[in-house]
């Protein structure tokens, strides 16, 4: 079994959303202070050296043949969360990357996604469309949005690979959304560096492709491809050291195929945004855990149950919560009916409804 790698001095940090805004080091689900990108200008664009590769690779498709085929089937992904900051709850935006592996759904990770309030996909042609989580799975940072414009298809769905028949020194593609949206569709090559690394993260241990080709700050989600156009990877994270450069990792695609039927149910939506309650913020609302919630969608399950913004949900179905995170997995266990229980005004109050 391969030595399981735990970085303590150094830090794995998931190459999510690019925030739009200054946080203060506050999280958009928990990660977004070790984001790195946020201070980006045209003063940190540095010229590279052109290298120059010796030899044909030996594909029968060029990288370029590759790049245009596939691009059509990559999206933006951007998303408004609420969070809590040293300023209060806030809300911010952000991009991340997914790609289409139907002709409605698309495949990104969980930590796009996570908090968020609502989401749009950005196609590679600029149009702007809605779209929804139809699921997640946090334990493999995986998720799955689906477009909710009446009659929309995709006329590009990118074909999933397998990574277990990678080799160390296949050539990879890796294509997202980089910074901004002015850098949407960017593309970089390397080459497969490692394979089954297990390394630690915020989730428990999971294994990665590790990859030389350059991942950055909002490509979290994209494809890392081979040469046939295939999608062998999910673009997840990169090793931030000071002096270490070139060390990304994505998830083997044969690990999302394995839950794609799992994802496709679709989990309830309740329709809240709001911040979790923790020791460090428990004194100014008065409650030593729950979720403050900070907008109901109207129409929504939230909505139907009589939550309102500046309720403290503390219960969900008879079990005690305390992050969104948990609620989101609580949300895959219910049946025909949810109940939830808030503290509004220093009462408590119980709702229920059928669905």
């Amino acid at each position: 079994m391969e030595h399981q790698n735990k970085f303590k001095k150094s830090k794995l940090i998931s190459i999510s959303l690019l925030l739009v805004g200054v946080l203060l080091g506050a999280g958009l689900g928990g990660t977004v202070s070790s984001v790195k990108g946020s201070n980006f200008n045209e003063k940190n664009i540095v010229a590279d050296s052109v290298v120059n590769i010796a030899g044909n690779l030996p594909v029968n498709k060029s990288v370029a043949d590759v790049i245009e085929e596939v691009s059509p089937g990559v999206v933006t992904v951007s998303v408004n969360a609420i969070v809590n900051s040293y300023n209060g709850v806030n809300e911010v935006s952000g991009i991340g990357t997914g790609f289409f592996i139907s002709p409605t759904k698309i495949l990104t990770n969980q930590h796009v996604v996570l908090n968020a309030s609502n989401v749009n996909i950005i196609l590679h042609d600029g149009t702007n469309l809605e779209a929804k989580v139809l699921n997640t799975d946090q334990e493999n940072d995986i998720a799955l949005l689906e477009v909710t414009i009446p009659g929309f298809q995709s006329q590009t769905v990118l074909k999933l690979g397998s990574s277990d028949s990678l080799r160390v020194g296949d050539w990879v593609v890796a294509i997202g959304s980089p910074l901004d949206l002015s850098f949407s569709g960017s593309a970089t090559i390397g080459i497969v560096s490692g394979l089954a690394r297990t390394i630690e993260t915020q989730n428990g241990v999971s294994t990665f492709i590790q990859t030389d080709a350059a991942i950055n700050p909002g490509n979290s989600g994209g494809p890392l491809l081979n040469l046939n156009g295939e999608v062998i990877g999910i673009n997840t994270a990169k090793l931030d050291v000071d002096g270490v450069e070139s060390i990304g990792f994505a998830i083997p695609i044969d690990i999302a195929k394995l839950k794609l039927e799992e994802l496709s149910k679709p989990v309830i939506t309740l329709g809240i945004a709001g911040v979790d309650i923790s020791a460090q913020n428990s004194v100014k609302f008065g409650i030593s855990e729950g979720i403050f919630v900070v907008e109901v969608e109207r129409g929504s399950i939230a909505h139907k149950l009589g939550v309102i913004p500046g309720d403290i949900v503390v219960n969900f179905n008879g079990v005690n919560v305390n992050s969104i995170d948990q609620l989101s997995q609580l949300k895959k266990q219910v049946g025909n009916q949810v109940s939830i229980e808030v503290i509004r005004n220093g009462k408590l109050l119980k709702f229920s409804l059928d669905l």
